[in-house]
């Protein structure tokens, strides 16, 4: 298990393509969030996708769903949920409740309540059903949520939590984190050589710990790539990201991938290293503000 760390995004893919690309590696490629998914899948696999030899392949002609699910034959990348979910679909569990079902079902809960029946309850339904389905895909049992906390609210919370998952059972479904919940305990990785956890995961959640320990149990490699500046230890950001990833690898063995010979002559050259620093860097051509004149423009 590595962390290799740099706050340019450049960097990451430079070190992909000379020692996991060149070397024929297929790793799972997870990142966090659906912006870095687009970059890494649509600007950098794709482009070597389309030098590689795939029969008929032609990046302008065919449609976005045929190159996504090439780029993905050719290298694994996915948004870690996106990835979630795609395990779900693969084990073609039939009694799932859809999202917009189990907030029908937790609205029905607090209907159900006197003392929960108004609108500051029913106003949360849809933040519940999110949180339940996080509970849910938490792999922790009703009796160990519900020790988290003892207040008031926590334990209304709870109260509607309960009555949710009695209605689960009764109806003989299931949420989509129960079914994560299962995935996760069927996860193949044969077909991988190792794991890219690429950007910060904050905060580290159970799904990724399961994933993670999966490689690891199977001595398959594990890399991770943080957007980090091993030469500016006083920014705030690192006291976080130190954290939690100290817990995986010592902070002092992350390892600097960042090209110091890069030129720094323009504004967005600058700015990754300028981010949470006191010292000033002007704008120049390399950016411009545009501000436009309704929110529908913009």
């Amino acid at each position: 298990m590595k962390i290799y760390c740099s706050p340019y995004t450049e960097d990451v893919e430079n070190f992909i393509e000379k020692n996991i690309l060149s070397k024929g590696k297929r790793m799972l490629h997870l990142v966090p969030t659906l912006i870095l998914y687009r970059k890494r899948c649509y600007q950098f696999y794709l482009k070597h996708l389309s030098r590689a030899n795939f029969s008929n392949f032609n990046e302008n002609a065919d449609n976005i769903s045929i190159i996504e699910q090439r780029i993905k034959e050719f290298a694994p990348v996915y948004e870690v949920d996106q990835y979630l979910y795609e395990l779900v679909k693969k084990r073609n569990i039939k009694n799932i409740l859809s999202k917009t079902e189990a907030n029908v079902l937790i609205e029905r809960v607090i209907e159900n309540d006197p003392k929960l029946n108004n609108y500051s309850w029913k106003s949360l339904s849809t933040n519940l059903t999110d949180f339940f389905i996080y509970l849910n895909h938490s792999g922790l049992s009703f009796e160990q949520i519900c020790k988290i906390d003892g207040s008031v609210q926590w334990n209304e919370i709870m109260k509607i939590y309960s009555e949710y998952l009695n209605k689960l059972k009764s109806l003989n479904m299931i949420d989509l984190g129960m079914a994560i919940n299962i995935s996760l305990g069927h996860l193949d990785i044969s077909e991988y050589d190792g794991l890219i956890l690429d950007g910060t995961f904050l905060p580290i959640m159970n799904k990724h710990i399961k994933i993670i320990d999966e490689f690891v149990s199977s001595n398959k490699e594990v890399i991770f790539f943080l957007p980090y500046d091993v030469d500016n230890k006083s920014n705030p950001a690192y006291n976080a990201i130190k954290k939690v990833y100290n817990s995986f690898v010592n902070s002092e063995d992350w390892i600097d991938i960042q090209d110091h010979t890069r030129s720094t002559t323009y504004f967005l050259q600058r700015l990754p290293k300028s981010l949470f620093k006191e010292n000033k860097t002007n704008f120049d051509p390399s950016v411009s503000i545009v501000k436009l004149p309704t929110i529908e423009e913009e």
